[in-house]
């Protein structure tokens, strides 16, 4: 068996969610096939029958069950997108592992913001059984930036993923170019800007991009309602400014505890330099500087156009 065996023809999304769910859209619109040989089949894994059941009813899916040895042995897929929670993607290899085909090369890949120390894990388990059974089982992670503060299947759309930024991690001193490639190729014809960086680098940067925004969010949504409690006439003053900032702090709390569990340590490095922003604005604001204030203003927004001229530039 060599790299080129490999054919993302035949896909398996595990976990039909807000990402999971937009991916199955995406593709049976776009009838992917990076080799141009033979038909696309998409198929599912999901926890709920229900789930299951109304992807199929969608016609999103060729097929999809929570039965995890009958769509593996029955379809064999030889691309596999796990859609679930960090924590739960070294569980669910180890799961699906015994069940994939021997016959031919498998790639894997995730959709998670946090990438944590499992990965390490990944790649020993890997490693090992793969010599231990010879087949050819590779794994490189993903991250789609993109989603809403909604979740499931009924708030996934087609176009959720379009132009949006996909970090893609594969292990460190990863040297399958064939299967990298590949996995590019994927989110490219999905609309998406992939661009590979480290697994260590990525949970550092996401930290302060996604992640650190989402505990922002949420202690400005936490200021308010306890202001809120005292003066309850506040409600009417709420803008489309607090709006706008806050919307993230309605994202489902058991996958945002379990993200800023795993990214704790670079969260509270990032903390620590947030801290010395907020006591330069206490001067600021002590002050009451006419010029400071102007020329803080001013400063942010030069630092907000060119982090857009340069997030623009990144994905061109």
């Amino acid at each position: 068996m060599n790299d080129k065996d490999i054919n993302l023809n035949n896909i398996l999304i595990y976990g039909l969610g807000l990402i999971g769910g937009s991916i199955a859209k995406k593709l049976r619109e776009k009838s992917f096939n990076p080799q141009k040989n033979g038909t696309l089949k998409i198929f599912a894994l999901t926890h709920r029958i229900a789930t299951a059941n109304k992807a199929i009813e969608l016609n999103i899916v060729d097929d999809a069950s929570d039965d995890l040895k009958k769509i593996l042995t029955k379809y064999k897929p030889n691309f596999i997108i796990l859609c679930v929670p960090p924590s739960k993607n070294f569980e669910i290899l180890s799961k699906i592992y015994p069940f994939l085909d021997n016959k031919q090369a498998v790639l894997i890949t995730d959709v998670s913001s946090v990438k944590g120390k499992d990965y390490s894990k990944i790649k020993k388990f890997l490693i090992a059984k793969n010599q231990e059974t010879g087949k050819k089982i590779e794994y490189i992670g993903s991250h789609p930036m993109a989603g809403i503060e909604k979740k499931g299947l009924e708030n996934s759309t087609k176009d959720i993923l379009d132009n949006a930024r996909v970090l893609i991690t594969p292990f460190e001193n990863y040297e399958n170019t064939e299967f990298l490639g590949k996995l590019v190729d994927f989110w490219k014809f999905l609309d998406t800007t992939p661009k590979i960086i480290s697994v260590k680098n990525h949970d550092i940067l996401t930290g302060f991009t996604s992640h650190f925004s989402h505990l922002v969010a949420a202690m400005q949504t936490n200021l308010v309602f306890e202001e809120a409690k005292k003066k309850p006439d506040i409600i009417s003053a709420i803008s489309s400014s607090l709006e706008s900032i806050t919307r993230i702090s309605n994202s489902d709390p058991i996958l945002w505890t379990e993200i800023i569990k795993m990214n704790n340590e670079n969260l509270l490095n990032i903390l620590q330099k947030y801290k010395k922003h907020v006591q330069k604005l206490e001067q600021i604001l002590y002050k009451n500087d006419l010029k400071e204030i102007l020329n803080f203003f001013n400063k942010t927004k030069e630092h907000k156009e060119e982090l857009d001229f340069l997030v623009t530039k990144d994905k061109k």
